[in-house]
């Protein structure tokens, strides 16, 4: 066979397709150094990370996959915004994430307790509502009501009322549960704590003030209502 010398043009070409390849290859070696120096800081899905990265962190669009996997969006490291989350028993949530916790919408499937949708706040079901509380009736004679959580921890109400400004002694009040249920009462002239409380739980405490409440999250919960001067 003889051999046919190139032509010049077909030189450049030739060197310009080996450059393409070549620079091809060194940036499919540089996106997978840049994905194992990627850092997730969930220790539950640390492990193979492949997708967006800043700074050292997983940012943006990816997936890692640990003990668990998780697929979506993260930041600073974190699963954070909408991701899939799915858990090494086979559950999977899909839903919103901040700082890799469950938190705001969201549906969890679960191969033994079947579907469960509605909102997460830190991590916790907390029920339909977007807000872990509601006010749902209130007497006239109260001008306000605020519902705040203390810590996760010891399921129980307190309740304590104000009166322009200061916090007032307050004659006994019955509780009765409408949702969920609660041990027991405890009563002093400040504060009355309901204590063992099971959540979701709605109770209407009657007295001269009657008002109706549900909570949905676990944990320690203050109720201060502001009644009106006779």
């Amino acid at each position: 066979m003889k051999y046919v010398k190139p032509s010049f043009l077909e030189k450049i070409i030739n060197n310009r397709f080996k450059i393409m390849i070549n620079l091809l290859i060194i940036m499919a070696f540089a996106i997978n150094v840049s994905a194992q120096n990627c850092e997730v800081k969930l220790e539950s899905i640390a492990g193979n990370y492949e997708g967006d990265c800043k700074k050292g962190l997983a940012n943006g669009e990816g997936k890692s996959v640990g003990t668990d996997t998780y697929e979506g969006e993260f930041k600073k490291g974190w699963p954070n915004g909408v991701g899939t989350y799915t858990f090494k028993n086979g559950d999977v949530f899909t839903g919103e994430f901040k700082k890799g916790l469950k938190e705001g919408k969201g549906k969890l499937t679960s191969t033994e307790n079947g579907i469960l949708e509605g909102y997460w706040l830190e991590d916790e079901y907390i029920g339909k509502e977007s807000k872990p509380y509601k006010i749902m009736n209130k007497a006239a004679t109260i001008s306000k009501i605020t519902i705040k959580r203390k810590s996760k921890e010891k399921n129980q109400i307190d309740i304590s009322y104000m009166q322009l400004g200061r916090k007032i002694s307050y004659d006994n009040i019955t509780v009765t549960n409408q949702v969920g249920n609660f041990g027991s009462l405890i009563q002093n002239q400040y504060v009355k704590a309901i204590q063992a409380v099971v959540f979701p739980f709605r109770f209407v405490v009657s007295s001269k003030d009657n008002f109706d409440i549900q909570i949905s999250q676990p944990g320690h919960w203050e109720v201060i209502v502001e009644v009106i001067k006779n």
